[in-house]
């Protein structure tokens, strides 16, 4: 039998939120947007194993600009309160395995997040190698056309960089290769080998 402490609590949600917008419709006091169920940024509150969802006057995009624009303004204060919180959850043993469950619920966070991101730049750029026309997307990555990945990479790794191809739009710096091409061309002068042999086709 499975030990009560490692059971999970079965939690009701109620959602009030359509009853809200449907009764009372309020727009967003950043731009003015309309809220629905969808755009709208909410909370939640629980009370005797029931978890309420209630919105708040702001869609999410409003709503993560007043976060963003916070934590600019008091980025030291945060990050010496996080130091002094971690220093006295590293003092217990309940607190170091606290510690061990946030770096992996954050660990499964970037890796959700950076398969979403990786997602969106495959569809933007073609979702297939520009060489070889490969389309299984694990035999797929992103290459830079000029050559100068390692350098980029040292300034934007991981999820900065694929969150920066977003934020730039999908310029054409970027392209998609099969991991054969991309590792023929690095191996091979910065031409991948399949152009040589279309060249020769070509030529004869």
């Amino acid at each position: 039998m499975m030990d009560k402490s490692k059971q999970k609590e079965l939690v009701i949600v109620v959602d009030r939120r359509d009853t809200a917008y449907t009764k009372n419709p309020k727009m967003c006091r950043g731009c003015g947007l309309k809220l629905t169920k969808d755009n709208c940024h909410h909370t939640t509150w629980k009370n005797n194993g029931v978890r309420y969802l209630y919105h708040r006057p702001d869609c999410r995009k409003c709503e993560s600009k007043v976060h963003n624009d916070y934590y600019l303004l008091n980025r030291d204060k945060i990050r010496d309160s996080s130091i002094v919180y971690l220093q006295r959850l590293k003092e217990t043993e309940e607190g170091r395995g606290k510690i061990l469950n946030i770096r992996k619920k954050n660990l499964q966070k970037q890796r959700i997040l950076r398969d979403k991101y990786r997602d969106i730049i495959f569809e933007a750029y073609g979702a297939r190698c520009v060489c070889c026309l490969e389309t299984i997307r694990k035999f797929l990555t992103i290459d830079h056309v000029s050559g100068n990945g390692n350098v980029e990479r040292k300034e934007f790794n991981g999820l900065k960089m694929y969150a920066k191809i977003i934020h730039d739009g999908f310029t054409n710096k970027y392209r998609i290769l099969c991991w054969n091409c991309n590792t023929g061309r690095y191996h091979n002068g910065g031409i991948c080998p399949h152009e040589e042999i279309r060249q020769l086709l070509v030529a004869n």
